[in-house]
């Protein structure tokens, strides 16, 4: 009988649930809409270790298990640095203090891989998405520039990378030029033989220069260690709260 009169009681302020309820959603509809709000993308990093000779005292076998995981922990404290975070402001001029990108910037291992994950987060998804792809290409880019003035060549790895960009251009335009000499030889026009040989055999020499740099290319990459962008910037996502149909709930369960 007791328990009768209570639930009439109860009945009787049904308006007070309502009320009640419509405040939590209220507080939590509030909450989120002026809870500061986090976008994340990730980039997809390969970290490739320097060939490793056998008198040196420190690391495991090259490539192994114990040489990437130092490498990912050296480049997550490198990416989490105030310098990295200074050089970023100043090549993408932006109006904000190194330790933002810094605190912005997570990297992670991916377990018994050589994939390092990369991630950004920002307060505005599109800008979240650009700024973790500008910081992987400065990373990877200030990498390679710093290690390859340690190659120990005259000229070191970004020299020569440099160097080998113009030779497809040139091998193009001469192999047209080729062709075209082969063609007027064809129709009969034999004056052009020997200007023909004399395009063949330079043709050959810059082919020859160019895979012989491509080789001295790869020789001094193996002496250093690198990171390569395999997958771009992902389209950043919501990060750090809960989505809003999950935040109501809460609020009307608490009330």
């Amino acid at each position: 009988m007791e328990l009768i009169v209570n639930l009439q009681a109860l009945l009787r302020r049904w308006w007070l649930f309502l009320v009640l309820g419509a405040l939590g959603l209220s507080i939590a509809y509030a909450v989120s809409m002026v809870a500061p709000k986090k976008y994340e993308s990730a980039v997809t990093l390969q970290l490739n270790p320097a060939a490793r000779g056998a008198l040196l005292a420190y690391g495991s076998e090259a490539g192994g298990a114990g040489t990437i995981a130092t490498l990912a922990a050296s480049y997550t404290e490198v990416l989490r640095s105030r310098s990295f975070g200074e050089l970023v402001v100043r090549q993408l001029n932006l109006a904000v203090p190194p330790e933002a990108i810094a605190t912005a910037i997570n990297a992670r291992l991916i377990p018994n891989t050589n994939i390092l994950r990369l991630s950004v987060s920002w307060s505005n998804p599109a800008d979240a998405q650009q700024l973790g792809q500008a910081v992987a290409e400065i990373f990877v880019s200030e990498n390679t520039r710093r290690q390859s003035a340690q190659v120990g060549s005259t000229s070191g790895l970004a020299e020569l990378e440099e160097s080998a960009r113009s030779y497809p251009q040139r091998i193009e335009a001469l192999r047209q030029q080729r062709d075209r000499l082969d063609q007027a030889t064809a129709r009969g026009d034999l004056s052009r033989l020997p200007e023909l040989n004399t395009l063949e055999t330079r043709l050959a020499t810059v082919e020859s220069s160019y895979t012989n740099l491509l080789v001295e290319i790869s020789r001094a990459r193996s002496g250093i260690d690198t990171a390569l962008i395999l997958d771009t910037a992902s389209p950043a996502k919501p990060t750090g709260i809960l989505p809003l149909g999950q935040i109501l709930l809460l609020g009307l369960l608490l009330t």
